[in-house]
């Protein structure tokens, strides 16, 4: 069976490039499958949330973790209700912190903003840095995407089974190794 592959994938030239592809095309195919599940369960989330792009949702999440994080650090304060969290995270630790330009993370902070899930917010003592809050509703968007995440996620797993997911972690951590070795293992 081995053979079978070994000379299948010999056949079509570089091996590594016909690995390359395949793999490529096997997770365009779950991603189609996980975007075509996603439409069918959007008469279950909430008419705010399906009004969310995927980076907006990816943004939202990552901004309150961040808020939530800091507030941590600075003692816990507020944490427990988190309408009273009022130190926001600057524009440039949300660019870096999604690896993205600052000239996307704009649009993508006005689009929350006129959605009324985020503020921002100008430091007194220097005006020109902007930090971004997000407001109650944007707090109780990003639990519910989380929560929903997370359940997607452990209904798939469970789905798996033990062996597959041993194995998908097995993969994962292996690719971890090989970009963390910049790419030469």
């Amino acid at each position: 069976m081995q053979k079978e592959q070994d000379s299948s994938v010999q056949g079509s030239g570089n091996s590594e490039e016909t690995y390359l592809t395949q793999l490529s095309n096997l997770m365009l195919g779950v991603l189609r499958s996980v975007k075509q599940d996603v439409q069918k369960r959007e008469g279950e989330v909430p008419d705010e949330a399906a009004k969310l792009r995927y980076s907006e949702q990816t943004a939202l999440v990552a901004i309150c973790g961040c808020c939530l994080e800091q507030a941590l650090e600075e003692g816990g304060k507020g944490t427990e209700n988190k309408d009273e969290i009022n130190m926001g995270v600057r524009t440039s630790f949300i660019s870096e912190t999604l690896d993205l330009a600052p000239s996307t993370v704009t649009p993508l902070l006005d689009a929350l903003e006129n959605k009324g899930l985020l503020e921002r917010r100008r430091i007194k003592e220097d005006r020109r840095v902007v930090q971004v809050l997000p407001t109650r509703k944007g707090w109780e968007m990003a639990d519910y995407l989380r929560k929903r995440n997370q359940k997607r996620i452990s209904e798939m797993l469970c789905w798996l089974g033990e062996d597959d997911c041993a194995q998908l972690l097995r993969i994962f951590k292996k690719i971890v190794t090989y970009y963390s070795s910049g790419g030469r293992i």
